[in-house]
């Protein structure tokens, strides 16, 4: 008896199908050796086979490359939405010049625009050291492309808009903390049994004695250090989280660099409800607040709604052993709305 064990799904065909990504190259990073063709999982029909889209992004995704290049072979807002993630998780076990703990997907995007080599998804792998104090900062090759001397600020709204749009929807308590419940409810039951054999036992069958913090203590302590780290910070025996958690770091980070995004992002709108009384379901009106912008109206662009159905997890009829719907997974999107109407 083992205890409890955890199952990994690796980056395969089967990983491409499970999430129903189309089939293009994947290559699972790792230190044994740098070259595409002894880190790749899968090639894809129609894809190049010598391993050359993953040698553009290890050999020339550089500081030096401008915004097109970045543009011509990473999806940048895949890359953005990703990284903004990784800080809220404190995801940082990878550095630019590093080729490990991640996946390379390139998305089937085969045309002259990419050299026929697809557009680069990074993927997370290796996240035993998230959730706390860590080495590095979170800095990969695309990072290093965007922000490193000489930098690319024409790439940083996309960026800092997926952050934004992370900690917005998704890095919210009323989001992040029933999701934390849940998937602890699922181990719950099996955990004694595991305290059973790791706790305490002979060094010669292998024991938890050496391991320390919260998770030694208890299940429900190292969930409510979780929430710690997300929301309160604190010291913790690697090194300390600001105060505010994760959530803090994030609204620092998306004002940009030198508060490039901060003095001008528009004001976030208002919506306020104004249709019948009771909301019947076939006339809900909304209605918003007008366009504010600190270098002014004129400066309007596009406005876009997205509508979601969620789990309110202190409503009456909260069911905590259905799966919760987040805000973040839209079933209702507009597109851009070129023109302002309140």
């Amino acid at each position: 008896f083992w205890g409890l064990m955890m199952i990994h799904e690796d980056y395969d065909s089967r990983f491409l199908d499970s999430h129903t990504l189309e089939k293009g190259n994947i290559y699972k990073l790792t230190r044994d050796a740098t070259d595409g063709a002894s880190q790749q999982r899968y090639q894809a029909a129609g894809a190049v086979s010598d391993g050359s889209d993953h040698f553009n992004i290890y050999a020339n995704l550089t500081a030096d490359k401008d915004d097109a290049f970045v543009k011509r072979y990473v999806n940048l807002q895949k890359w953005s939405t990703y990284h903004a993630l990784c800080h809220a998780v404190r995801h940082y076990d990878y550095w630019p010049t590093g080729d490990n703990n991640a996946a390379y997907y390139f998305e089937p995007d085969y045309t002259d625009q990419t050299d026929h080599l697809g557009k680069l998804w990074v993927m997370p792998n290796d996240v035993d050291a998230t959730w706390g104090p860590t080495w590095n900062e979170g800095k990969d090759r695309v990072w290093s492309a965007i922000f490193d001397s000489p930098a690319n600020p024409g790439l940083y709204p996309v960026y800092f808009n997926s952050v934004r749009e992370v900690r917005d929807l998704l890095w919210q308590p009323e989001q992040i903390n029933p999701v934390l419940d849940q998937f602890a409810a699922v181990i719950a039951p099996f955990v004694p049994a595991d305290n059973l054999r790791w706790k305490g036992g002979p060094d010669e069958a292998g024991n938890y004695n050496g391991l320390g913090g919260a998770g030694y203590v208890s299940l429900a302590n190292l969930v409510a250090d979780m929430k710690k780290f997300a929301w309160t910070g604190g010291d913790w025996p690697g090194g300390a989280v600001q105060a505010g958690g994760t959530a803090a770091l994030m609204d620092n980070l998306q004002l940009g660099v030198g508060n490039s995004e901060g003095s001008t992002m528009p004001a976030t709108p208002t919506i306020t409800y104004q249709g019948p009384a009771a909301y019947p379901v076939n006339t809900l009106t909304f209605g918003t607040s007008a366009f504010s912008d600190p270098q002014g109206a004129g400066d309007f662009a596009a406005v876009q709604w997205r509508v979601a159905e969620v789990t309110d997890a202190t409503a009456p009829a909260y069911d905590p052993a259905k799966k919760f719907k987040l805000e973040w997974e839209s079933d209702y999107d507009t597109g851009a709305i070129t023109t302002f109407a309140s």
